[in-house]
C-alpha cells in the first residue's frame, strides 16, 4: 500500500484508504494490484464485475484485497451511464470504491478520483507497460461511446467534468444508507 499511496500524492489527490476500510487493515505482503482491464468480457458495467476470477486471483496471491485502476474516467462514465438509464442516489454513487469479494476479502479501487491522463502519465514515468483492453475501442458498446463520443465533448464543454462526476459521486456514495 506504501507504493500506491505514492501514486495517489504523485497525481496532487490525497485519498485515505481509512475512508473505505474504516474497521479492516490490510497487510502490504497480500494486497495484490491488479489493473481494470482484467476481466475478459471487458469494461465493468453496474459494477457487476465477475467476481470468480478476482477471487481465483486472490486464492492464487493469497491476498485479502485486490485493488484495480478504475480511475476517474471510469467513474464519470459509470454515473452518467446511470444518470441516462434513471436511476437514484444509490446509482449516482457509481462504482463503490470497496467492496467484499466474501467474507475475508475485498475489492479496493483506490484511483477512483485520478483522471486516467494523470495515472498514465505516473505509469509512464516509472516505465509501466500501458494495457488496454481491446474492447475499449468499440463504439457499439454503450461505455465506450460514452468513453470516446460523449465524455469529450463533455470534458470540451467544462474542462474537469469528468472529475467533478467523480466528486458527485463520492458524495452521493455518502448519502446512500446501504
Amino acid at each position: 500500500l506504501k507504493d500506491l499511496s505514492e501514486i495517489v500524492a504523485k497525481s496532487g489527490k490525497s485519498y485515505d484508504i481509512s475512508r473505505a476500510l474504516p474497521s479492516q487493515r490490510l497487510a502490504a505482503g497480500n494486497t495484490v494490484a491488479s489493473s481494470s482491464s482484467f476481466h475478459q468480457s471487458g469494461n465493468v458495467e453496474n459494477d457487476i464485475a465477475p467476481v470468480a476470477p478476482l477471487r481465483a486471483l486472490a486464492d492464487e496471491f493469497d491476498a485479502r484485497a485486490i485493488l484495480t485502476a478504475h480511475h476517474a474516467g471510469d467513474q464519470a462514465e459509470t454515473v452518467l451511464l446511470r444518470l441516462a438509464r434513471g436511476t437514484g442516489i444509490a446509482g449516482l454513487s457509481g462504482i463503490p470504491e470497496a467492496r467484499r469479494l466474501d467474507s475475508a476479502r475485498l475489492l479496493l479501487r483506490p484511483l477512483l478520483g485520478i483522471p486516467p491522463e494523470v495515472l498514465r502519465g505516473i505509469g509512464a514515468e516509472a516505465g509501466l507497460p500501458f494495457i488496454e483492453d481491446p474492447t475499449n475501442h468499440d463504439t457499439t458498446r454503450p461505455r465506450e461511446r460514452m468513453r470516446h463520443e460523449v465524455l469529450p465533448n463533455l470534458e470540451a464543454i467544462h474542462p474537469g467534468a469528468s472529475e467533478r462526476l467523480a466528486a458527485l459521486a463520492r458524495e452521493c456514495a455518502s448519502l446512500d444508507p446501504a
